[in-house]
C-alpha cells in the first residue's frame, strides 16, 4: 500500500543521527530580536520511542515551522500570502493563500483508481478522527489566544507534498482546511507486518520570548521567482520525503 510505504520512509528518515554541537561556539554579534509566540512540539516515533523537538514561531502576523529544512514556508497571515523559500538555490516565490487553497482542492478532486481506499472522517467534539485502510489519525484541536485560528488550515493548504494519491485524503483535507484552531495533540498510526508504526506530536509548551528577527524573513540575497502556473512543485524539505502526517523534524529556535 502506498500509504504504508510512505510511513516506512518517513520513520527511517526520523532515525537519522544529528550532528554534534561544537563544544566552543564562536561568538557572533547580537542579531535583531522580535517578540514571538513559540510553540514547542515534541514528536515521539514508535516502535523506536525516538523523541524529536521542533518549534513553531509566530510573530508580527508571520509564522514558520522549524521542521522544514532546505525548503521552508513563511506564512504571512496579514498579507494573505505564503512565501516558499528554496535555501539550496537561494530562491523564493510568494503566492496568495486563496490560490493555494484552490490548487490544493484541485489536487483532491483528481481521479484515482477505485481500489485505493478513501479516507473517512469523524468529528467528536474537539477531536478529528481520520481512517483510511489500516491508517488512523486523531487530532485534538484547541484554540489558544496566542495562536491564529486559521494557521493550521493555511499549513494544510500550502503543504508542498504532491503525491498522486492525494485524492484518497479528500474528505480529510477538506475538514482540515476549515479547522479553526491548532492540533495540540496529533496521533497517527498504521499496522504493518505485525508491527505498529506510530508517531505522536504534542504541543508541550506555548510561550512568548525573543527570537532572531531573521527567522521570519526571506534571507538576504535570495532572488524572487515568479509564481507557478499551477500548484507548487515539490521541494527538498524533509516533510516531502514522508507524508504530511509522518515528517521528520529538527530542533529550531
Amino acid at each position: 500500500m502506498v500509504r504504508s510505504q510512505r510511513v516506512i520512509a518517513a520513520l527511517l528518515l526520523a532515525s537519522a543521527a544529528c550532528k554534534p554541537a561544537p563544544t566552543k561556539p564562536a561568538p557572533r554579534p547580537a542579531a535583531p530580536q522580535v517578540r514571538a509566540t513559540v510553540l514547542t512540539i515534541e514528536s515521539t516515533i514508535q516502535p523506536s520511542n525516538r523523541k524529536i523537538v521542533h518549534s513553531l514561531v509566530i510573530a508580527n502576523d508571520r509564522a514558520r515551522s522549524g521542521d522544514e529544512l532546505d525548503a521552508w514556508r513563511l506564512l504571512d497571515l496579514k498579507a494573505g500570502t505564503v512565501t516558499f523559500i528554496d535555501a539550496v538555490n537561494k530562491r523564493y516565490r510568494v503566492e496568495p493563500i486563496a490560490s493555494l487553497v484552490k490548487a490544493h482542492q484541485a489536487k483532491l478532486a483528481a481521479t484515482i483508481p477505485e481500489y485505493i481506499p478513501r479516507a473517512q472522517v469523524e468529528t467528536k467534539g474537539d477531536k478529528v478522527v481520520i481512517r483510511a485502510g489500516g491508517y488512523t489519525r486523531q487530532l485534538t484541536i484547541q484554540q489558544h489566544p496566542l495562536v491564529p485560528p486559521q494557521l493550521f488550515g493555511w499549513m494544510v493548504a500550502s503543504d508542498p507534498s504532491s503525491s498522486p494519491y492525494a485524492p484518497m485524503m479528500k474528505s480529510a483535507d477538506e475538514q482540515l482546511l476549515n479547522v479553526r484552531g491548532f492540533p495540540f495533540a496529533d496521533h497517527a498510526e498504521i499496522a504493518l507486518d505485525g508491527k505498529r508504526l506510530a508517531i505522536d506530536r504534542n504541543v508541550v509548551k506555548v510561550e512568548q520570548k525573543n527570537v532572531d528577527a531573521s527567522w521570519l524573513e526571506v534571507p538576504k540575497g535570495f532572488a524572487a521567482n515568479p509564481p507557478p502556473a499551477s500548484s507548487p512543485p515539490p521541494g527538498q524539505s524533509i516533510r516531502e520525503a514522508g507524508s504530511r502526517f509522518f515528517g521528520t523534524v529538527r530542533k529550531s529556535p
